[in-house]
């Protein structure tokens, strides 16, 4: 270690007014100090002081940035000093670059983000296209193509895929959103293509700052479970008004018609077994509207094998179907698994020890209730639990141990809000039922 220039030592000073400083090295080989600090538990947040000391750093042509320390650096920092890190504490790399540098790395990665969603947004259209097709296809024999006209196919299709980016699109700024509030940084959503039936596996946002309070986790996580569930409900709603309440006897046909263009052996009694075993209510909410919309059904037996259906069903416009697999996500990415929205939605709650491993017990029991298809999802959080359950020493930046900043009883209203709202919202055997019919 040499002795500081004085360009480090008023680098240093001026760190030292938002930090405190854990490790000053510096080099001759570089004018850079490798520097460690701590941001004090009076400051809100990294991006709060990190904006401060970027004000001072500025006028002498240089910027900050902020990097999370490592285990590499803990173990040597351990061994160095005898002393683990303490419980809670935020540390960061801190590292200086000429400001310059600074401007023109933040426009490249601007640039790349741009780009990079520009092409992730193009190849999703096209897998929602082709899904818009593999759905009038194979699913919808009332609103496929066989039975409407050319232009009545294009809408249908162009309102199947702006109903799946929307949804999509909204909870992802959601997630923006928030993070803007609380001025934690973060990039445009990216959209990820996928097969149909649906034709992405959803989006993302990175979000480039640390959320180092219980309400800003909270805020961020549930923001884009919100925005999607109100564009859900409201293409819902308007795909209610455009759905068809059909006789079962003339949906039985087309049905027919749909399956033996792709089996021929298939019988009127496929027909009927596969209607009585995806008769869907959707889920709880979209049951209730189409209940107060059309008419209740009388049931009746249906031959060959005696089956009981209604004598009508209720047919999801497409605009309606794409509403509805947005409340199914909503409701899937609601379970308290580490991965999903829910996951931080309940450590944020409940910043204890244990709380990944009961919230994976109160995922069982949902999913008991609703299907046992959602098992497989509970279960892919458990690996994650049983580390965080047998950890012996927080890491820094979780915020199970942030109590300094309480959970705000407004947040703690929301929460249970979104636990009825992951009720409400679960579709009923859904995984099974995905392309069921509405009673």
């Amino acid at each position: 270690m040499s002795e500081p220039s004085p360009i480090q030592v008023a680098i240093k000073a001026i760190l030292e007014k938002y930090f405190r400083i854990v490790e000053f090295e510096t080099s001759t080989e570089s004018f850079e100090p490798r520097c460690v600090v701590e941001i004090p538990a009076a400051v809100p947040g990294p991006a709060t002081a990190l904006e401060q000391a970027n004000e001072e750093l500025r006028s002498r042509g240089f910027g900050l940035q902020l990097s999370p320390v490592g285990k590499a650096w803990i173990e040597r920092h351990s061994a160095a000093t005898g002393k683990g890190v303490v419980h809670g504490q935020r540390l960061f790399h801190a590292i200086i670059v000429p400001r310059m540098d600074v401007k023109a790395e933040a426009l490249r990665k601007k640039k790349r983000e741009l780009v990079a969603s520009g092409v992730l947004f193009s190849i999703t259209m096209i897998t929602v296209y082709l899904s818009a097709l593999f759905y009038f296809t194979l699913v919808d024999p009332v609103f496929g193509y066989a039975n409407n006209t050319a232009v009545l196919n294009t809408i249908n299709t162009v309102l199947f895929m702006a109903g799946m980016v929307i949804i999509i699109f909204c909870h992802e700024m959601g997630h923006k959103i928030a993070s803007d509030r609380h001025e934690i940084p973060a990039s445009v959503p990216f959209l990820i293509p996928g097969p149909p039936p649906i034709g992405m596996f959803g989006a993302f946002v990175k979000i480039k700052g640390d959320m180092s309070t219980r309400n800003e986790t909270f805020d961020i996580a549930a923001g884009g479970i919100v925005l999607g569930i109100i564009a859900s409900l409201v293409l819902v709603i308007i795909g209610q008004f455009l759905s068809l309440q059909v006789p079962t006897a003339e949906y039985i046909n087309l049905r027919l018609a749909m399956m033996q263009a792709v089996n021929p052996g298939a019988t009127q009694q496929d027909v009927l077994v596969f209607i009585r075993d995806n008769v869907n209510n959707y889920n709880i909410l979209v049951y209730a509207m189409q209940r107060m919309m059309y008419p209740v059904p009388t049931w009746s037996l249906y031959a060959p094998g005696d089956v009981l259906l209604p004598d009508t069903l209720v047919i999801m416009h497409p605009l309606a179907f794409s509403g509805w697999v947005g409340l199914y996500v909503s409701a899937l990415n609601l379970l308290p698994v580490s991965f999903f929205d829910g996951g931080l939605i309940f450590r944020s709650v409940f910043p204890y020890k244990w709380s990944t491993l009961v919230g994976l017990g109160i995922g069982f029991a949902v999913s008991f209730f609703i299907s046992e298809y959602f098992y497989v999802f509970v279960m892919l959080g458990l690996g994650s639990a049983m580390k965080r359950a047998t950890r012996s020493e927080a890491e820094p930046g979780d915020i199970a141990f942030e109590l300094a900043v309480p959970l705000a009883r407004s947040r703690k209203i929301m929460a249970v809000l979104l636990l009825v709202a992951m009720i409400v919202l679960f579709p009923i055997d859904g995984g099974r039922r995905l392309f069921g019919i509405g009673m």
